[in-house]
């Protein structure tokens, strides 16, 4: 089953589309939707959408500026777009962006059912391949050569110090990789490879361990240790924190506190 997020700024919009489509026939389980990109950011981080439908021209901030977020933030999504307007750059913008389709407003809900049915087989087969490429690299792990491991592994060590040396802020994929002179989809590949998480996971694990610790071992404020770990949103972080630990900040240094 497939989660699809849905963001225009016309609620009128949203609510049509919600109900012109036939997303049980298309194995969708759940539609989101949001009216800006802050909202859209927030449900992205925190459900883990398969589909993302975007009108480009939004108010504080466009479709191009949500999709260039996520892929800086290596977060995997089939994107659709959607624009009152057949411009030239809107369309060479989408296609360097790898969105899937660029549809015309009023939308036509036959055509959008026909490009959604694609996007689920695309997301259905880079699921397929993702677990095959964990296989293929437990396979290659054991058959590379030691100085490869080596030099992965101080790579590896370089971009966890980084990380560690700048949680407080919100970085992204591209400037990690800067910092190790490499492409980002190659150190995306290679970090996935040696600790078996995603760069963005590494960073969401990260901050949750310091939070755990400060909550323990110092008095500062939940909204403190927060701002700490890089979270401007006081209850996002809580909600990522209970998703981690299953308790809220407050009950987690309530309960290890005393034991």
């Amino acid at each position: 089953m497939y989660r699809v997020l849905i963001v225009d700024d016309e609620e009128i919009m949203l609510a049509a589309m919600k109900k012109g489509v036939d997303w049980q026939r298309l194995n969708v389980s759940s539609v989101f939707t949001a009216t800006n990109i802050t909202e859209a950011r927030q449900i992205i981080n925190d459900e883990g959408i398969d589909i993302l439908i975007c009108d480009i021209e939004m108010p504080n901030g466009s479709g191009i500026d949500l999709v260039s977020w996520m892929q800086d933030h290596e977060m995997d999504c089939i994107c659709i777009f959607l624009t009152c307007h057949s411009d030239f750059e809107y369309a060479k913008s989408a296609v360097s962006l790898g969105v899937l389709e660029y549809l015309l407003k009023p939308v036509d809900y036959e055509e959008l059912e026909s490009v959604l049915d694609r996007a689920v087989k695309k997301r259905k087969n880079t699921v397929a391949a993702a677990r095959a490429s964990v296989l293929l690299s437990d396979v290659s792990r054991n058959a590379a050569p030691d100085y490869l491991e080596d030099k992965n592994k101080k790579v590896v060590d370089e971009t966890i110090d980084f990380i560690r040396a700048n949680i407080s802020r919100d970085i992204s994929r591209d400037e990690v990789a800067e910092h190790v002179f490499l492409n980002p989809d190659y150190l995306s590949r290679m970090f996935k490879k040696e600790t078996g998480y995603s760069i963005s996971e590494y960073i969401l694990k990260m901050r949750m361990s310091m939070a755990c610790e400060l909550l323990v071992k110092t008095n500062l404020s939940v909204s403190k240790v927060a701002v700490s770990c890089g979270y401007t949103h006081m209850a996002h972080f809580s909600k990522m924190f209970k998703k981690e630990t299953q308790l809220t900040p407050v009950e987690y240094r309530s309960k290890y506190r005393s034991e």
